[in-house]
């Protein structure tokens, strides 16, 4: 018997880029990718591209972006193009669990309330693209919704002394040791 077990371990921090890395691995193609930046409305500003690459005698993916005319966004403009997006609302919602986590983490920073955070590198599109191709991805592959996986963890990282984690899987089912 076989179990489907995400497990995400972010020893030394965490960025989109790593993340799409890691799902081109799994065989999320550049295609599928650009059609999830197009069905969000964000095709026409940033496009995605995967090589494979050999460092230290490791080959592995990675995940770049190209950009024409960038839009800057708010974290609402975020969230609102991520609502009225074209994506399942399955990915809509992890989508947005993650800008969310974001702003929180974004107002924790700098002791803020939520609602005042302003995006600075974060504002570029290269954000809600990672959001948005993480969360499909995760669909696609089955791990989202937690129904569709057996299992799915994330370590803990270290940001400032604190403990912290982002999950689009909320109370996945109990792994079943048999």
């Amino acid at each position: 018997m076989t179990y489907d077990i995400l497990i995400l371990n972010p020893v030394s921090g965490i960025s989109g880029d790593r993340v799409l890395s890691c799902l081109a691995a799994l065989g999320i193609d550049e295609s599928f990718m650009n059609r999830v930046l197009s069905e969000t409305g964000i095709g026409n500003e940033v496009r995605v591209r995967i090589t494979t690459e050999k460092r230290r005698g490791i080959q592995g993916s990675r995940v770049t972006f190209g950009f024409t005319d960038p839009v800057m966004r708010t974290p609402d403009e975020m969230r609102e193009k991520v609502r009225t997006s074209g994506l399942t609302d399955t990915v809509k919602s992890c989508a947005l669990s993650v800008i969310d986590a974001l702003i929180d983490a974004e107002a924790g920073v700098h002791g803020s309330d939520r609602r005042h955070v302003r995006f600075h590198e974060l504002a570029h599109p290269d954000t809600i693209a990672d959001a948005v191709i993480v969360s499909g991805a995760l669909e696609h592959l089955g791990f989202v919704p937690a129904k569709s996986v057996e299992e799915a963890l994330s370590m803990a990282m270290e940001v400032h002394g604190k403990s912290a984690s982002i999950a689009c899987v909320q109370n996945p089912p109990a792994f079943n040791r048999q």
